[in-house]
């Protein structure tokens, strides 16, 4: 590919695609600095390997990647990392324009419980329910990202939003007890 059509093109798909990747890998991560950390080496083997990247696969190419390298992340952390930063904090919130501080504290509250029992489903749950519920993505696109067939794709939701279910029941219950 010649240079400078290889360069637009890498643009383009950095463009267009930073954000989402980096939204993914907070959420995958809960953690800022290990999701740039993450982005930065997705662009850098997009780059790499940007010739052989088909046109119509760069979104699934970038978020596979993205998927295996928070995966690789994790494992090099230890079993038992601490959560260290609410996602409050580092993704706008739509509750920055509510003056009530009942309201605005209750949203937040339920916030930091819904990922902590995010953070809490193996890799490959917290994955799927990432890419439906947060990224969008529809469950084809999912499946050809995961390389899975669509029904396993749709079963596999299921029980990650069962198990999602389960962890919040326990966390608010567990608050709830003093």
């Amino acid at each position: 590919m010649h240079a400078s059509l290889r360069k637009k093109r890498f643009q383009l798909l950095v463009h267009r695609y930073r954000d989402a990747l980096y939204s993914y890998a907070v959420y995958f991560l809960g953690n800022t600095q290990d999701a740039q950390d993450v982005v930065q080496e997705v662009l850098v083997r997009t780059w790499k390997n940007l010739d052989a990247i088909q046109i119509g696969a760069s979104k699934t190419w970038m978020f596979r990647t993205t998927r295996n390298l928070c995966i690789d992340c994790e494992r090099r952390k230890t079993a038992r990392r601490k959560y260290t930063e609410p996602l409050e904090t580092v993704l706008p919130c739509a509750t920055d324009s509510i003056d009530h501080p009942d309201v605005l504290f209750d949203q937040q509250e339920l916030g930091r419980q819904i990922d902590l029992a995010l953070k809490q489903l193996p890799p490959h749950l917290r994955s799927v329910i990432i890419l439906r519920e947060i990224e969008g993505l529809s469950y084809k696109e999912i499946a050809a990202q995961l390389e899975a067939p669509l029904n396993t794709v749709k079963v596999t939701l299921m029980r990650a939003r069962q198990a999602l279910r389960q962890n919040m029941e326990t966390i608010m219950k567990s608050e709830s007890t003093p």
